[in-house]
């Protein structure tokens, strides 16, 4: 039976570590200086890792150890009772510096390892999560993937585009086939990729940095996903040349009253309908297709807007206000049984120029029959013309043709004749809206009926209040004629002269369109001039006779 070991007592009662803790030490086990140690090969937590042909059994292994560690435990405590009071002070610091740091790295690295996570997805190149374009999830692709996956379901989704356009009662279809149309993503695209990477001032002044607004953007998308429609790419011109084609179709005319029929015996008149018309606004309906098209309409229903156009003249205001313009009167005189006169007369009653008509009174002379020769041999019908022309111009017509004579005449006033020939006509324009019109008859001052006047009548709109319109001829230059003409002939007596013609000034006229109102000129516009040459006097002489 073995014997217990006697109980030993500390050798210091007051340090417990005065126990003796096994075998004493060799000196060659002799506890080096305080120097010589390291916190990594000495430090009590550290525990020696095996070397690399540590045996497959770890409890094996450490079985063996155990005994040095236990060792190698002990010497340390040893080695911390012997050490000087400054130097355990340092050592635990030292211990507690090594504690600190290692608990701040474990605390560092959670939030930091987040921190780089967030800071990789706002730098990289791929889309945010909770970005679509037209319901294709593109999250997290790059571009080229997202391009890619868009296009091919833009490609297999797209069937073009019906708008109905609605114009009253009428409708038109309107589609892609009528115009050169695709749909593409690009714009899409690069608006969803922009999308959580921008920042503004504002946040600045805020107190947030752009990664902070950038970060709260992020976060924003995952409970809020965005959606990013495909634009459509289209001609305008396409759209323009389609609205120009339809207001063509669709236009109409307003139509201005008309004169209908006359009375010749109670100077009477009877008018047609007036109506309305309209025009396709344009510019509207090329607004309306294109906002349909950008926002990616496929079926839809455009109201197309019209301009109304009115005519310029109503039937009401025919009614009352279609009477007698003015009156000019042509002292004539006509061979007995003159009926080329009679007919003239006869064609001219009633004669009717609409708005936007012509009247040629030569075609008339012709349709009457009137056999028509020069001034010299019948100056009936430009004496006619002549006041026909005065009063439709003040009537409101405008002139297209006249001819001059070529000398002035006592039959017309100087500088507004109109000369009728064969090849000479007399041509006015109804450029008004409103129409006109023409009574004519004849009035004989004797009951054997070779004089007599014949009176022409024009009708038409009148014009406001004290408006009113003449034609006036004022002579603008006169010219002396040269010497007088001698003419050498022997049919006369020896020595003797005689008077052929007497001489004349030629003369410059200019005749002007005068408006006036309540009597006072307003306005005057020169119309056309008319030049009459000088004649020198004529003189017919014998050889024999003395030289006038």
């Amino acid at each position: 039976m073995k014997k217990k070991p006697a109980k030993t007592e500390p050798e210091n009662k007051e340090d417990p570590f005065s126990y003796p803790m096994g075998d004493p030490l060799s000196d060659d086990e002799a506890i080096p200086p305080f120097s010589a140690y390291t916190l990594q090969d000495h430090d009590p937590l550290t525990v020696p890792y095996p070397d690399d042909g540590e045996p497959a059994d770890m409890s094996e292994g450490m079985k063996e150890e155990a005994g040095p560690v236990i060792r190698s435990v002990r010497r340390s405590a040893v080695a911390f009772r012997k050490m000087p009071a400054q130097s355990k002070a340092l050592l635990l610091a030292s211990l507690i510096l090594c504690l600190s740091l290692a608990l701040a790295v474990l605390l560092y690295r959670a939030p930091y390892r987040s921190f780089r996570s967030m800071a990789d997805l706002a730098n990289g190149s791929v889309f945010f999560t909770g970005i679509s374009v037209d319901d294709t999830d593109i999250s997290g692709m790059t571009m080229e993937q997202a391009r890619d996956t868009v296009d091919e379901a833009v490609s297999a989704e797209d069937t073009g585009f019906r708008l109905t356009i609605q114009l009253g009662d009428r409708s038109f279809l309107f589609s892609s086939d009528d115009i050169s149309y695709s749909r593409k993503a690009n714009d899409a695209l690069d608006q969803a990729y922009a999308a959580g990477r921008s920042w503004s001032v504002n946040a600045l002044e805020e107190g947030r940095s752009p990664f902070e607004e950038r970060k709260e953007a992020i976060g924003r998308l995952d409970t809020r996903p965005l959606q990013f429609p495909s634009s459509t790419e289209y001609s305008r011109d396409d759209v323009v040349h389609y609205v120009q084609a339809l207001a063509a179709q669709v236009y109409v005319e307003p139509v201005n009253a008309k004169l209908k029929s006359v009375d010749f015996v109670h100077r009477s008149f009877s008018f047609t309908e007036d109506r309305n018309g309209y025009s396709l606004d344009q510019e509207h309906l090329i607004g309306q297709i294109c906002q349909a098209l950008n926002e990616g309409t496929a079926d839809g229903a455009i109201q197309a807007h019209v301009k109304y156009a009115y005519p310029q003249v109503r039937k009401t205001d025919l009614m009352n206000r279609f009477s007698l313009l003015n009156v000019r009167v042509v002292p004539v005189a006509t061979p007995g049984g003159n009926q080329g006169l009679k007919m003239l007369v006869g064609k001219l009653n009633g004669a009717v120029i609409q708005d936007g008509d012509r009247f040629s009174f030569l075609t008339m002379l012709r349709q009457a029959g009137y056999l028509i020769g020069t001034f010299q041999e019948d100056p009936l019908p430009t004496q006619l013309a002549s006041a026909l022309m005065d009063g439709g111009l003040c009537a409101g017509l405008s002139l297209e043709t006249r001819f001059q004579l070529p000398e002035k005449s006592s039959l017309v006033s100087p500088g507004m004749e109109a000369a009728i020939g064969p090849d000479q006509d007399l041509v006015l324009l109804n450029g008004s809206s409103s129409p006109c019109c023409i009574l004519c008859y004849y009035t004989p001052k004797s009951s054997a009926g070779t004089t007599g006047d014949v009176t022409l009548e024009w009708y038409g709109l009148l014009p406001e209040a004290g408006e009113e319109t003449v034609l006036l001829a004022e002579r603008t230059q006169v010219t002396e004629p040269g010497e007088p003409v001698l003419i050498r002939t022997e049919t006369l007596p020896a020595g003797r002269k005689r008077l052929i013609r007497e001489q004349e000034n030629g003369e410059a006229w200019t005749c002007f369109l005068v408006k006036t109102h309540s009597g006072r000129e307003y306005r005057r516009t020169p119309l056309f001039s008319s030049d009459y040459p000088a004649k020198q006097r004529m003189i017919e002489y014998n050889d024999e006779g003395e030289e006038p």
